[in-house]
Order: C-alpha cells, then structure tokens, then sequence
C-alpha cells in the first residue's frame, strides 16, 4: 500500500509544515495501481502496475468495485480531487462505465461518468451524477468510437465541479459546477469511499491523480451530522463552516450523518494522515440513539483520542448535546471531563433542562437549528480565544 504522506513534502517531526493539498495518489509520480484496492471481490477487475482494466459483459455490475488506497482514499473529507485517463473499449447495451468522484456515506454519488447509451453505439458523458443519473440539464453529451478521455470531479466545500476532456473530432471540454446551498441536498462532510467507481463494459484506466484538502490544518472537527452542518438554513451556517470562515484554509470538517464513535475508530486515519494540530470531537448522540454503552463509547473514544494524539494533534473534547433525559449522557459528559484534555461544555447553552432548547432545536430534539448552530460555534469559539490555539 503507498504512503499517505508524498515523497518530498517537507516534514518536522513528523507533521507537514505547510497547509495546503495532499496528494494521495499519482501514477505521473511514480505510485502503482497495484498498491490500490477495491471493495468486494470482482474477476473483471484486474489491477496491474500499468492500469486497472475492467471486463465486464454484464449491464448490472454497477458500483461492484470501489477503488481505494486503504485507510488513504477511504472517508476523506471535505476537499478532494479525483483526475483519471480512461479508454473506452466496447460495452454490452445500457453499459454504465465508470465514474469518477465520489459516493457518499448513504450511498449517493457525486462525481462524473461515462457510459453508453441503450441500443446506440456512442457513449455519454454525463457531468455530474446522483444514484447514477445525470444532475444538471442537457447533462448528456456523445461521442462515436472507443476515445480515450480525461475524467475530474473535485470538491470544494459545497461545490462540486466535474469535468470531461474527450478525443474525438478534436479535444473538447465538458464542465459542470453544482452548488449544494441547501443541506436537504445530501453532501456530507465526509465520504465513504474516494476514487474510481466501476460499472460495467470494457474500460481501461490509464492515470488516476487523488489529493485532499488541508495536511496540516489548524483546526479538524470530527463528528456526526451535527460537525457536519446537517439542519442549518445552509452548509455556511454550520457550526463548524461558521468557525471556518475565522480560518478558511486551515480548519478541517469531518462530519458524516449517523456516524457514532463505534464507525470513527476505523475512520480516525483520514483524520490524522492530514496532521491536524488540534481535533476537536462531539461524539456520541448516535452512541445513545442505538443504545451503545458507556463502557463501548469509553473504548472507542479512547481509540480516537490515542490515535490522534499518536499523530501529533492536540486533542479538544466538546460535549454531547441536550437529547432529553438521560443518565448515560450525563455519565458520558462526565467521563469527558476526568481525561485531562481541553472540554468545551456546549450541553448547557443548549439545554432546557434536559432538553434541547426549543429556540435550538430543528424540530426533531436532536439536531440544533442555525441559532443552534450558532450557539455551538460561538462557545468553541470562545475557547479558541481565550486559550490562544
């Protein structure tokens, strides 16, 4: 498996000195394709030092194989980038080919794709994709022949940008931005795999290029929905993107919907492969939600915290949110507070009680509006100030 870290950036003890763009991955630095790996198991994949080939004569091998590189291009976050150089070889009617992006942590892909249309021998290529269907209109755009073409999707904060570059009558260029405002429109902080997603037909990848955001960041948030933005008016509105607008490209967001601190201990790596200098976790709502208990939530919270610290961050505990009554709750905020790292008490500005202020609450006792939102990111940012990080 390659290395996280790119030969060459300049490092002190270990951590990058320079915030910006981490490249993952890159066939035109000298990474092999046999160092990537893809999830199930798919005899049509093959994955040589030269390029991955896909041979497929089925028309329902969509999102069979999933490339990824380990712990490296799995659940990154909120940056990314994903170049690749493909051939298109022949393919059975209603092929879908490959796309290149994304697919979030509930199953939704973002991202571009080439594919052939049903009954016809040219080949689309669609700019920006949902659950397999083109996004924006008159998305569809054919092409005659077996061309090679360039693929990318990239993702900055809440815009997705896909762009095609394809031979055929001369090189010709096909873009496409998306602007998700709206936090109804499903674009979690973090996804659960990165790269290329196979479908189905004869394709060769030639070139696969991944990077991601913010190696040394200042700030990460790992969390749930909450970290993530989920129920504020807009993404910006979000706690931790309101915070971020204080540091706009040193501040990493790690949020993704449901997860609890169970899903986190496999995850934390595409945390700390980015060397934030300080990590501040709001874990457990799910936890309770499912009934997790205190001594599980401790293990796995201790995982986290050990893992983080081991690369270097200072870590920064926040409390579980109101939720109405519960005794493990109140154990878990109490446990936070008997480890002896920084703990942001953000329980009690939210709180009525033991429940989440109504003048807070999005509506479902469990996720805070934008004035919760708010709350939320004055209180850490209070800490911020008054202790100088």
């Amino acid at each position: 498996m390659f290395s996280g870290l790119r030969v060459g950036l300049p490092t002190v003890g270990g951590l990058l000195t320079s915030v910006g763009p981490l490249t993952l991955f890159d066939t035109a630095a000298g990474d092999q394709f046999t160092a990537l790996q893809y999830s199930g198991t798919d005899p049509s994949l093959t994955i040589a030092a030269g390029q991955i080939t896909q041979n497929s004569s089925s028309v329902l091998n969509i999102t069979a194989s999933v490339m990824r590189g380990g712990v490296v291009i799995n659940h990154c976050v909120d940056n990314w980038s994903v170049t690749a150089t493909v051939r298109l070889n022949s393919w059975p009617v209603n092929a879908r080919g490959l796309y290149v992006g994304a697919p979030t942590y509930n199953g939704f892909f973002h991202g571009g794709e080439v594919c052939r249309h049903g009954g016809s021998s040219v080949y689309a290529l669609h700019r920006s994709v949902l659950n397999g269907s083109p996004w924006a209109n008159g998305a569809n755009y054919s092409i005659a022949g077996a061309p090679s073409a360039v693929l990318s999707a990239s993702r900055n904060k809440e815009v997705l940008t896909t762009s095609i570059n394809y031979a055929g009558s001369g090189n010709t260029t096909i873009n496409d931005t998306l602007v998700f405002a709206s936090t109804t429109l499903e674009l979690p902080r973090m996804f659960s795999n990165f790269g290329l997603n196979f479908g189905s037909g004869q394709i060769d990848v030639l070139s696969l290029k991944v990077t991601a955001e913010y190696a040394n960041a200042r700030f990460a948030f790992v969390g749930d929905s909450i970290t993530q933005g989920r129920f504020a008016t807009t993404y910006a509105d979000g706690f931790a993107s309101i915070i971020r607008a204080s540091y706009p490209t040193t501040t990493l967001i790690a949020g993704a919907p449901s997860a609890t601190s169970g899903d986190w201990t496999s995850r934390i790596a595409s945390v700390t492969m980015m060397t934030p200098r300080r990590a501040f976790i709001m874990l457990g709502t799910n936890d309770i939600g499912i009934g997790v208990t205190l001594a599980t939530w401790q293990s796995n919270m201790t995982t986290i915290i050990n893992a983080l610290e081991a690369a270097g961050s200072s870590v920064v505990l926040v409390s579980i949110p109101p939720r109405g009554y519960s005794p493990v709750r109140t154990q878990f905020n109490a446990w936070l507070q008997t480890l002896g790292r920084p703990y942001i008490d953000i329980y009690t500005p939210l709180a009525t009680g033991d429940a989440l202020n109504a003048t807070y609450d999005h509506g479902d006792g469990v996720h805070p509006n934008t004035a919760g939102h708010a709350v939320i990111a004055s209180t850490i940012q209070a800490a911020i100030t008054a202790n100088g990080w």
